[in-house]
């Protein structure tokens, strides 16, 4: 008698992530610090990011914010950008030329 084969969406869905499916099926139990990205379908992911990195990301942010906002940018840490419904990623530091509808400034 054959073993029944068990659902991972790690494996199953490899080449049709969608943000429906992430929503539906991220974070993992077992890496739910993991940073998730998508590309074309595929997933990408990255662990958890640790100090050298966010120490890295603060003083980058203290380096760009300056300028960027005397020309009318928002800088940000790591945030979630999404070009399409197969498309998405978390850069560390983000430069925005709006703010998202969602976000308001104090």
């Amino acid at each position: 008698m054959a073993m029944p084969m068990q659902f991972d969406p790690l494996v199953d869905l490899d080449g049709m992530w969608t943000t429906a499916l992430a929503d539906r099926y991220l974070p993992l139990p077992e890496l739910p610090q993991a940073r998730y990205e998508c590309t074309d379908g595929r997933l990408v992911m990255t662990p958890a990011e640790v100090g050298s990195n966010s120490f890295g990301e603060a003083r980058l942010i203290r380096l760009l914010a300056p300028a960027a906002e005397a020309a009318g940018f928002y800088v940000y840490g790591q945030v979630n950008l999404t070009f399409g419904p197969q498309r998405w990623i978390q850069p560390d530091v983000t430069v925005l030329h709006t703010l998202p509808a969602t976000e308001l400034l104090p």
